[in-house]
C-alpha cells in the first residue's frame, strides 16, 4: 500500500506546515504589540494640525476649528474601532483558521499523492479525445500552477521590500506594515 509519492508527499506538507507554523509562532506576538501601539499612535495623533497649515482658510473661526476636529476625531474612532472589530473577529475565528488549515493540508497531501490517480479518473468521465485531454489537463496544470506560484511570490516580494522601506526609513511598526502589505 505504500506509493513511491507518499514519502514525497508526507514530507513536503510537513515542510509547508513548518515554513507557515514557525514564523507565525515567532512573529504573532510581535505583530499583535505593533498592531496594538499603531492603533494607539493613530488615535494619538493630531489630524487638524497639518490641516491648519494645508488650508488655514477653513480654520479660521473656533466653532468651524471645533466642528471640524470632532468631524476627524469620530472618522478616526470610527476607522479604528471597524480595524478593531475585524482584528476581534479575525481572533475569535482562529479555532476555524486552525481547522480549515488541517482540512486544506489534508487535501493537499492527498492531491500530491493521488493526484496522477485523480486525473486519470477525471479523463475517464470526460468525452474529450486524448490528445486534447492531454491539451487541456496540461493547459490547466501550467495555468494553476503560475497563478498559484506567482500569486504567492508576489505577495512576500511585495511583504519584504515593504518592510525593509519602513525599517530603512524609520517608520515605526515595520514588522505589522509589512505583513498589512504582504496579505493586502
Amino acid at each position: 500500500l505504500t506509493s513511491p509519492t507518499r514519502p514525497k508527499a508526507y514530507w513536503f506538507c510537513i515542510a509547508v506546515l513548518i515554513v507557515v507554523a514557525v514564523p507565525i509562532w515567532f512573529f504573532l506576538p510581535e505583530v499583535l504589540r505593533q498592531t496594538f501601539e499603531t492603533l494607539r499612535m493613530v488615535q494619538q495623533t493630531d489630524v487638524v494640525a497639518p490641516l491648519r497649515t494645508i488650508a488655514p482658510h477653513f480654520f479660521i473661526s473656533s466653532e468651524v476649528t471645533r466642528d471640524l476636529t470632532v468631524v476627524i476625531n469620530q472618522g478616526v474612532t470610527r476607522l479604528t474601532s471597524i480595524f478593531m472589530g475585524y482584528l476581534e473577529g479575525m481572533i475569535l475565528d482562529l479555532p476555524i483558521i486552525f481547522f480549515q488549515t488541517i482540512i486544506m493540508v489534508v487535501v493537499f497531501f492527498f492531491s500530491l499523492r493521488d493526484g496522477p490517480k485523480i486525473v486519470e479518473s477525471l479523463k475517464g468521465l470526460s468525452s474529450l479525445r486524448e490528445d486534447s485531454q492531454q491539451r487541456f489537463v496540461s493547459r490547466f496544470k501550467d495555468t494553476t500552477r503560475a497563478v498559484i506560484i506567482n500569486t504567492f511570490v508576489v505577495a512576500v516580494i511585495q511583504g519584504v521590500l515593504a518592510g525593509l522601506g519602513f525599517y530603512i526609513f524609520g517608520v515605526k511598526n515595520p514588522l505589522f506594515l509589512a505583513l498589512l502589505s504582504l496579505f493586502l
